[in-house]
């Protein structure tokens, strides 16, 4: 247990980081642009974030796999990522600004471009974590996730403020911190590994054969997470819309936790020869990330009201009630992402597919019978409910998998706070 959180320690704090300048732009998107800019900027990014996560393929996942399988050669993996990533990205284009065009979301042909470019560069730091993270090599992994923020607060202050560039400006700061940690995360892979610029029919077909699974169930949860900002453009404002953006961004940051430790969890069960001792480490992890959630969640509760209106100002007090209505969802999906970071791991990424296909249809039921009459206090309730059904479906396919008693996903058992009392004694 010692090692795993070694790393998830990294990981954290790479993501603190990321998440403390992510907060910092945050408000200074929210001053300089105000609600009706923030939503204007969210609704743009709404096609090409969920184009990304299809464009994605699972090559991510599918890399760590097959990465650590010993059958397969480094050299061979990435060359085969290469050819797929050059049509993924010529595909994916043409898609976002096919969509943003037929939808008329914007009215400027640049515009339309710029929103669209930022995804090949998304979607080479995706393939290339994938590789670090098979590896193992934390350190540049985590690159990856705080050196964009950098950028981004940087890019806001100058082109945002100074320049008075407004939502332009915004994403063309998203796509310079885009670009750059491509160009870097290439320079990494190409210095550490040998890449071999040729065509492997045979590997590109098993690495999209896994991908596939993988990016059709990452495309249902990122559309579940989205899914209520395409239908509230329909019946709210886009001020109302950016309150419930920045509730729901502010609210999802509890999450930082379990995605650092789902992050160790899928290079680790990827890397691991016994099952068992794996789940026991997973089950204790769970508990702890779950606990760790609720605090989280109970202070989140009593600050948002104190806070938003202070750090973002008046306009912005509506996001309150949203994150205050989206805590419980939040706190139950804690233990989706665990479960599900040792299920990919394993090769089964299938079951967030299962679980997250009902999920969505629930969401966009209730969603369409809610917001109409609730605005976007209804959207949160629909996806709470998602959040909670989905929970309930991972937990009996995962008790199915590994073969365990519900009480010993639900419950804390002696030997976890056995556990526990190790992991308080690490220093």
């Amino acid at each position: 247990m010692g090692s795993f959180f070694k790393n998830f320690l990294s990981v954290f704090l790479s993501n603190t980081t990321s998440i403390a300048l992510n907060f910092l732009s945050g408000i200074l998107l929210a001053r300089l642009l105000g609600a009706e800019g923030r939503g204007l900027l969210s609704t743009l990014l709404v096609v090409p974030t969920i184009i990304f996560s299809i464009a994605e393929l699972g090559i991510k996942q599918s890399a760590i796999y097959h990465l650590s399988n010993t059958m397969n050669s480094t050299k061979d993996v990435i060359s085969a990522m290469i050819n797929i990533f050059l049509g993924a990205s010529i595909i994916s284009f043409i898609a976002c600004f096919s969509i943003i065009f037929a939808l008329n979301m914007s009215s400027s042909v640049m515009l339309s471009l710029l929103i669209c470019l930022f995804i090949p560069s998304k979607l080479w730091i995706s393939y290339s974590s994938g590789i670090l993270l098979a590896k193992q090599s934390y350190k540049e992994f985590n690159h990856l996730n705080w050196v964009p923020p950098v950028i981004n607060c940087i890019g806001v202050i100058v082109l945002v403020h100074y320049l008075k560039m407004e939502v332009v400006g915004a994403i063309l700061v998203l796509l310079a911190s885009n670009l750059f940690l491509s160009i870097y995360a290439f320079i990494i892979i190409t210095k550490r590994y040998e890449i071999e610029f040729g065509v492997s029919i045979v590997l590109i077909k098993s690495l999209l054969k896994k991908g596939f699974v993988y990016a059709l169930a990452l495309f249902f949860v990122q559309l579940n997470y989205k899914l209520d900002i395409l239908l509230l453009d329909r019946w709210v404002s886009s001020a109302e819309i950016g309150n419930y953006t920045l509730g729901v961004n502010l609210v999802e940051q509890i999450w930082l936790v379990p995605t650092a430790i789902g992050t160790v969890i899928l290079a680790r069960t990827a890397n691991s020869k016994n099952s068992l001792e794996n789940t026991n480490e997973v089950l204790v992890i769970l508990k702890i990330s779950f606990i760790l959630g609720f605090f989280m969640c109970f202070l989140a509760y009593f600050l948002a009201p104190i806070f938003i209106p202070i750090i973002y100002g008046k306009e912005f007090s509506s996001s309150v009630l949203v994150i205050q209505y989206l805590l419980p969802g939040i706190l139950i999906f804690v233990i989706f992402k665990v479960l599900n970071s040792q299920l990919a791991g394993i090769g089964r990424p299938d079951i967030a597919l299962k679980v997250f296909i009902p999920a969505v249809m629930l969401n966009i039921v209730l969603n369409i019978i809610l917001i109409p009459s609730k605005g976007v206090i209804g959207a949160a309730i629909a996806t709470n409910v998602s959040y909670f059904a989905s929970v309930v479906l991972i937990i009996i396919f995962y008790r199915r998998i590994h073969s365990l008693p519900y009480k010993s996903i639900i419950m804390i058992s002696k030997y976890e706070l056995q556990q526990f009392y190790k992991i308080l004694k690490i220093k």
